[in-house]
């Protein structure tokens, strides 16, 4: 657990998960652009040249301008508060107080972590919706683009022009994403540290600690997530074609990604996301830590 972590209330614990979630979004938002920006490239067997992450930054540069890498931020701003708050926030909030009389052991950690997780992806799911329609939109033709203001108009347009319905659309690909992510980002970050304190590797649960716990936490969560993040972003940003939807459900994605595109297309974006996640998982963590450090010593 955080360092002081049980000397707060659980709103401090939950407003400093939310507060983490969104600087580390603002340090790493480009990254995403590009992750979500590939992911959508290629579908249903569509040809294109550019497949390197910086080809795809510089097209969406020339498109685009340089602001073209922050396309759907406000909504990203808006997820990160709800979602990384909610996952993050709950997850300490559990594992205090399941370990307050008791050891807590690994299984159980899991398992509040994919609770904490699936319902941080419920919260967080709305605004999700939204910044992945914002981030891809300049790649749709122009008559088809969205252009949505921000968040709040995404949210009214949605809800407005398509029903309520479909901010929630992505649901099960979105919430296994998240237990996926919860359990192999924020659970391997804390057992990470944990190991690195019990071995003597580093002598206290100082910056250093929590640096090295966030770059093991990043390797492993990106390697698990890519082929459901690629899932849920699919269904997300997809439209309505003659006879029925794009695609099914979270089966149907993968099977005609590794039919059109070939079975390394479920990892397409790793680099991106790997990028993004180490400094991002360093930000979010570390200011996690320090505002967890800050509100214990006034009392919480």
């Amino acid at each position: 657990m955080s360092d002081g972590a049980a000397k707060v209330s659980n709103v401090v614990k939950l407003l400093s998960a939310s507060a983490a979630g969104i600087c580390g979004t603002l340090v790493c938002y480009p990254l995403d652009v590009l992750r979500l920006n590939m992911q959508v490239s290629g579908e249903m067997g569509k040809k294109r040249k550019s497949v390197t992450t910086l080809e795809f930054a510089r097209e969406i540069v020339k498109r685009d301008g340089f602001l073209g890498l922050y396309q759907g931020l406000s909504a990203s701003v808006g997820r990160q508060g709800l979602y990384t708050g909610t996952r993050l926030g709950l997850y300490q909030i559990l594992t205090d107080k399941y370990s307050e009389n008791n050891t807590i052991g690994y299984l159980e950690k899991i398992l509040i972590g994919c609770v904490s997780g699936a319902i941080g992806a419920i919260v967080g799911l709305p605004p999700d919706v939204i910044l992945t329609r914002m981030a891809v939109d300049n790649r749709l033709p122009v008559n088809e683009r969205r252009n949505y203001k921000h968040v709040f108009d995404g949210f009214r347009r949605i809800y407005v022009d398509e029903g309520i319905l479909t901010l929630y659309r992505g649901a099960v690909p979105t919430i296994c994403r998240a237990v996926v992510v919860n359990v192999s980002q924020v659970v391997s970050y804390f057992e990470a540290k944990h190991f690195l304190l019990r071995n003597g590797i580093v002598s206290s649960d100082n910056s250093i600690c929590q640096l090295s716990a966030s770059l093991i936490s990043s390797a492993v969560a990106t390697t698990c997530t890519l082929p459901v993040d690629i899932t849920k972003t699919r269904i997300q940003n997809m439209g309505k074609e003659e006879g029925g939807v794009q695609y099914k459900n979270m089966v149907d994605v993968w099977y005609k990604i590794i039919r059109y595109e070939g079975i390394f297309a479920l990892w397409k974006g790793f680099t991106p996301l790997f990028v993004r996640n180490a400094p991002q998982f360093i930000v979010t963590f570390i200011t996690y830590e320090k505002f967890i450090h800050f509100f214990s010593k006034l009392g919480g």
